[in-house]
């Protein structure tokens, strides 16, 4: 019996130390925290002054946490106006850290207590034991009963400091939940400034390339800056707005090359947009409803093989969603979308129509199946080639309406330029062989692992271009390329995906292959992925690997290895273009 008394109380003596030793470190997290949740008192006062408060102020930090709260008190000055919504709430973050703080220090002079009396139990204990010993030799048991009573009252006592220890850790834990919780709360509030919430991302990447077509091996250093600003307006009205680094006339990429003599680069409005999702749709139709206007991100699901990730498309859309009660499909949903390439002053704008079904489904307890199908309809697309050469055209419309004005017999340049990806569809200057109208179909695997950091993503797409090598002149004759021939049977395109973990938290790995196949007329070569060798009639094998550094650091390497197709319009097999991406991203 006695040699269980001494584990015990030495278990408890330890337990008590690894708590201690929590809360001092959770004492001087919170003490950070009140320091950064403290509006600083020091950007209302004059120069002169706020060098002594900051001395004052650091000084001070090592008297803990209730002493300083005392102290920021003091310090703050009068308020001359009524306080903003955000400094209300930073005020009370503060003041609940603060708070919170007071009862760390408490429970941490309670357990101190408990680890002396547990320490002066245990001497005790030793002692009589050694009496008990002693006894045993030279008195018979009757002589005994004192000590043992003694040592059943230490035990009870035991007993009482074990259950008040465990309601004292209790309590700790319950306290460094809120602290996590306050916490969070707290970084919302700083990144928010009433209704609107800003972030960003910053990218630097190297670059080489070796073989393909190239003599030499080049290589170039690059940049991507991103600022967003998302505001609730209301619970139904809602809006955004992004800046980013880009070329002006490159609609697919917001890189920037370290290049140009130092010539300062452009930061251009990336994203405007205003939407509204009613809430009364929910209550008379059941389902969730979207309507978003202007510069916006895709409302529609798709892949880079026909819209790169970097373009933003200019229009409308409309989004409707219902979820289904079954326990294999559970929901699906209907997408709109009117965007406009090119408005014209002088007759019909050149624009891109048309919707996507989305459903999503549950084949398993760690399986899901997302399937997309959809249709883009470009209208008049002739204009994107014109922009592409930056062809001079003939003036047309108003005084123009008739051929014979003089005033019409000339033509000016194109002052839409439009640069990016050069073009491989079948075209000459300033028209297309083919007309566009991509059936677009996409089928998706999510599955959950034994390990969260390890999940499993399986993607596949498909695109027909139904309208390959339609395009007519205006006397109903086909188009006359400058390039390679149209064929109608080069239409289709190819995309298999698997991507294998995650970059969320730091240490976490992503690995992943995607292998491309892209037919000449398949998609349009102006908007589809950047990085390939081609837009259209390619080949490519991409590998990329991804590791979280950090929270908000992430390394990224990811190599493209491709070559043009081997046809009647190109039939010599070319080197495999080799090109590599080290990147290094932070978002904030």
């Amino acid at each position: 019996m006695k040699p269980v008394i001494l584990i015990s109380i030495s278990e408890q003596k330890e337990s008590a130390k690894k708590k201690g030793e929590s809360m001092r470190k959770l004492s001087l997290t919170i003490f950070v925290l009140s320091l950064l949740a403290v509006p600083a008192a020091a950007a209302d006062t004059t120069s002169a002054k706020s060098k002594p408060t900051a001395n004052k102020t650091a000084k001070l930090a090592v008297a803990g946490p209730t002493k300083k709260a005392e102290t920021v008190r003091k310090l703050e000055p009068a308020k001359q106006s009524e306080p903003s919504a955000i400094e209300v709430e930073l005020q009370k973050v503060k003041e609940l850290l603060l708070q919170q703080a007071r009862e760390m220090e408490t429970h941490r002079a309670l357990l101190r207590q408990q680890q002396e009396r547990m320490e002066q139990m245990e001497r005790r204990l030793q002692e009589q034991a050694a009496a008990n010993g002693h006894s045993a030799a030279q008195e018979q048991e009757p002589q005994n009963a004192a000590p043992s009573r003694d040592l059943k009252i230490l035990e009870g006592q035991l007993e009482a400091v074990a259950d008040t220890t465990n309601t004292l850790n209790q309590k700790v834990t319950r306290v460094e939940k809120d602290v996590a919780d306050n916490k969070k709360s707290a970084d919302g509030k700083l990144r928010a400034l009433g209704n609107f919430s800003f972030s960003g991302d910053i990218r630097l990447r190297g670059e080489t390339f070796h073989g393909g077509t190239l003599t030499t091996p080049r290589n170039r250093e690059r940049f991507r800056l991103r600022f967003n600003v998302n505001a609730k307006l209301t619970d139904e009205y809602f809006g955004g707005l992004t800046l980013a680094s880009n070329d002006a006339t490159d609609p697919i990429s917001t890189n920037q090359s370290f290049t140009n003599f130092y010539t300062r680069k452009f930061f251009s409005i990336d994203k405007a947009f205003f939407g509204y999702k009613p809430k009364w749709f929910n209550k008379v139709g059941g389902g969730e409803l979207e309507l978003i206007g202007g510069k916006w991100a895709y409302p529609w699901y798709r892949t880079e093989m026909t819209w790169d990730n970097d373009l933003n498309p200019e229009g409308f859309s409309e989004s409707v969603s219902w979820k289904i009660p079954t326990s294999f499909l559970e929901r699906i949903s209907l997408i709109g979308f009117q965007t406009y390439i090119a408005e014209s002053g002088s007759g019909p704008d050149s624009v891109m129509n048309g919707g996507q079904f989305q459903a999503y489904w549950k084949l398993g307890p760690r399986i899901r199946f997302t399937s997309y199908a959809g249709f883009y309809d470009f209208l008049r697309a002739d204009a994107i080639r014109a922009a592409q050469s930056n062809a001079t055209v003939r003036i047309s419309g108003g005084p123009c309406g008739s051929s014979a004005s003089p005033l019409c017999s000339g033509s000016v340049p194109n002052s839409a330029a439009l640069t990016g990806s050069a073009n491989s569809n079948a075209a000459n200057s300033t028209q297309f062989a083919s007309k566009f109208g991509i059936l677009d179909v996409i089928g998706r695997f999510d599955i959950r692992t034994n390990s969260s950091r390890w999940p499993v993503m399986l993607q596949f797409n498909y695109a027909n271009n139904t309208r390959a090598c339609t395009n007519r002149t205006a006397a109903g004759a086909p188009i006359a390329t400058t390039g390679p021939a149209c064929d109608p049977k080069a239409r289709d395109a190819y995309w298999a995906e698997v991507q294998l973990g995650q970059t969320r938290e730091r240490g976490d790995w992503q690995f992943g292959y995607t292998f491309m196949r892209i037919e000449r007329e398949a998609v349009l070569a102006a908007f589809n992925f950047s990085d390939l060798r081609a837009p259209t009639n390619i080949a490519t094998s991409r590998f990329n690997l991804g590791y979280q550094l950090y929270r908000n650091l992430t390394f990224n390497w990811t190599g493209l290895f491709g070559r043009q197709l081997v046809t009647a319009g190109s039939p010599t097999k070319e080197n495999i273009l080799r090109r590599m991406q080290f990147d290094l991203s932070y978002k904030f």
